[in-house]
């Protein structure tokens, strides 16, 4: 069992609206409040990034791209962040 970020915040860029966009931010919160509100514990144990968390633009190989502006740390530091609380990433 997890959260999924679809359901609520879609594609909604960081420009659009910063406080409410599919981000390292709201990802690390998220953690957090499952942990905190004994989700965690209850076993919902996968936060899940959907959809949005890359570039439009593949890299020259072909691969999918992290969005910068959403994962300034990239996306290996918010695994790193999620799998610290317990919890696991799902993508």
């Amino acid at each position: 069992m997890g959260w999924s970020a679809w359901e609520v915040f879609r594609c909604t860029t960081c420009e659009q609206d910063p406080e409410n966009c599919l981000s390292e931010r709201l990802i690390q919160q998220t953690t957090d409040a499952m942990v905190e509100g004994g989700f965690r514990d209850a076993g919902y144990k996968i936060v899940w990034i959907d959809d949005c968390w890359q570039l439009k633009q593949r890299s020259a190989s072909g691969a999918l791209v992290p969005d910068p502006a959403r994962w300034p740390h990239g996306l290996k530091a918010v695994a790193d962040y999620v799998h610290s609380k317990g919890m696991l990433l799902g993508l």
